[in-house]
């Protein structure tokens, strides 16, 4: 088996100089070591700096020679001679003095040679910065306010509209169809309305706003009604069948307290001012004011002219009198006998429906029709149109 070679031993040989501090060349002592070290590394970075800086030096001599030697090279010489421009004018026509002087007495020379002159203002670099007057001419004012009035009118009939239909509770000559065919009176007692329904026997109550909602239906016990009116403590219904004037609870089932004969053999039309109880018949044509501690014997009467009362209505000594025969509205005074004041035709209104109540509510007048079955606002305005 061959044995492995040996490497060639340096020790005879003499080592090269780096003028590095090696290891074998140190002392015993670390710390002079370590500082021998720092001085070596401190050593190579000055020496590079330098190598550094003369590389530098060097690259820049060779630009600079470069560009030096493009810039004294000569530009080929053209066949074509350069044209021949004007001779520039003297310099006493340049302006003098100042940057800003200078600068207006240019654009005055602008303004000779383009035959300006006195057109346009002076113009400063240095000026005050004004804000700018538009002059706007008249035609714009006007169309201006056209529009403003165009848009105030439209916001005013939308308003008036949105006002008729949304907040008022009813709106003029508006019909508000019933869910029930036999309405016999009307009476608006605060914020609602009381409608009678003979055939159902049946009070029906509407919140007095639009469309009329019903809020309640509560029973009524009377044969015929044909007159309706409510007093603090009860409410009074007439009988048809009966003739009978009846006193009835406050309360939803309504029932009867006391009857009382009516005077008249054919009563119609029920009304209470706050005081009395007034009551109206057809057969004896009578108007009758009822104390309330004696209902069975009228304190006064005052005789209608010839006519068929259905409902009627009292409002600062005047009676609003319905006949549902001829479809008219009597206006009368309250004297004996009653003096007709005002006759209002209804057949534009009704549309051939049959008037069975009448009630006052401001400046309008409450209708309810059978056939059909609904419930009528005019205003008194239009009556009398």
């Amino acid at each position: 088996m061959a044995e492995p070679q040996k490497k060639p031993s340096n020790e005879g040989e003499p080592r090269p100089d780096f003028g590095a501090i090696l290891p074998d060349k140190s002392g015993d002592n670390v710390g002079d070591f370590l500082h021998e070290f720092d001085n070596y590394q401190q050593k190579l970075d000055e020496e590079w700096e330098k190598s550094k800086a003369a590389h530098q030096d060097k690259l820049n001599k060779i630009m600079e020679e470069y560009i030096h030697q493009k810039m004294e090279e000569k530009p080929p010489v053209s066949e074509k001679q350069p044209e021949k421009k004007p001779a520039p004018k003297p310099a006493e026509d340049l302006p003098q003095g100042s940057f800003q002087e200078r600068m207006e007495g240019l654009l005055a020379r602008v303004e000779r040679e383009l035959g300006q002159s006195g057109k346009t203002r002076p113009f400063s670099f240095f000026e005050d910065i004004r804000p700018t007057i538009i002059n706007v001419p008249s035609r714009s004012i006007a169309a201006f306010f056209k529009k403003l009035f165009v848009i105030l009118s439209l916001t005013a009939i939308l308003g008036s509209i949105g006002y008729m239909f949304f907040l008022y509770p009813l709106t003029l000559g508006s019909q508000t169809p019933l869910p029930y065919s036999h309405a016999s009176g009307i009476l608006k007692h605060g914020n609602q309305l009381y409608v009678a329904d003979w055939f159902r026997k049946a009070l029906y109550v509407h919140s007095f706003k639009r469309d009329l909602p019903i809020v309640a239906v509560e029973n009524i016990p009377n044969s015929f009604i044909t007159g309706l009116a409510v007093s603090e403590k009860n409410l009074w219904t007439l009988d048809g069948f009966e003739n009978k004037i009846l006193r009835h609870t406050i309360t939803e089932d309504h029932q009867v307290v006391e009857k009382y004969p009516a005077p008249g053999s054919k009563p119609a039309g029920a009304f209470w001012d706050g005081f009395d109880l007034w009551t109206a018949d057809n057969q004896t044509k009578l108007l009758y004011q009822h104390k309330i501690t004696d209902i069975e014997t009228p304190f006064n009467q005052y005789r209608f002219p010839n006519m068929t009362v259905t409902s009627f209505f009292l409002d600062n000594n005047r009676v609003w009198a319905l006949d549902g025969e001829t479809r008219e509205l009597f206006v009368l005074r309250l004297q004996d006998p009653l003096k007709v004041l005002a006759t209002y035709d209804l057949d534009s209104f009704l549309k051939g429906a049959f008037p069975t109540g009448v009630a006052l509510n401001q400046k309008s007048v409450l209708l309810t029709t059978n056939k059909p079955s609904r419930i009528i606002k005019i205003s008194i305005k239009d009556l009398q149109k």
